[in-house]
């Protein structure tokens, strides 16, 4: 597992994390790809720039698409 604020990876098996009122903990799995993007309302509204965390672990694979911007 991963702590997704820090990058830092860790161990789940006895873990205690802080957990301040402003950022709540959350924690990723290995191999995993998040993409991420500003909050948008329409789909045709501008969405740059886009930010791919990849989480080291397993063999996997991620095609990423866009659709044509008007």
């Amino acid at each position: 597992m991963f702590d997704f604020w820090t990058g830092e990876a860790i161990s789940v098996a006895n873990h205690t994390s802080r957990a301040p009122i402003d950022k709540i903990p959350l924690f990723v799995r290995q191999a995993l790809i998040v993409p991420m993007g500003p909050y948008i309302q329409y789909a045709a509204e501008k969405s740059d720039p886009v930010e791919i965390r990849i989480y080291p672990g397993a063999d996997g694979s991620f095609q990423f698409y866009e659709d044509e911007k008007r």
